[in-house]
């Protein structure tokens, strides 16, 4: 299973929005450097459970971002 180019360009994009290395982009989503490298890198195949890891972490971090924005639940 390979991320779509969406999930990848907005991992892309948090990554740099962040300032992080790809270690510690690894370390917050909870998936090994080596995983995360071939993600960013060479969109290489993952398990489902490293793909549901990824698309769990970028949905926290834009919907954190939008609640900011809106100013919380309404």
């Amino acid at each position: 299973m390979k991320l779509t180019e969406k999930q990848l360009h907005l991992l892309r994009r948090r990554k740099g929005e962040l300032n992080i290395s790809i270690n510690t982009l690894a370390g917050l989503v909870g998936i090994s450097r080596w995983t995360m490298a071939k993600i960013i890198n060479f969109n290489a195949n993952v398990r489902p459970t490293t793909a549901s890891k990824v698309n769990e972490w970028l949905l926290d971090q834009y919907s954190a971002d939008y609640l900011k924005e809106e100013g919380g639940w309404y």
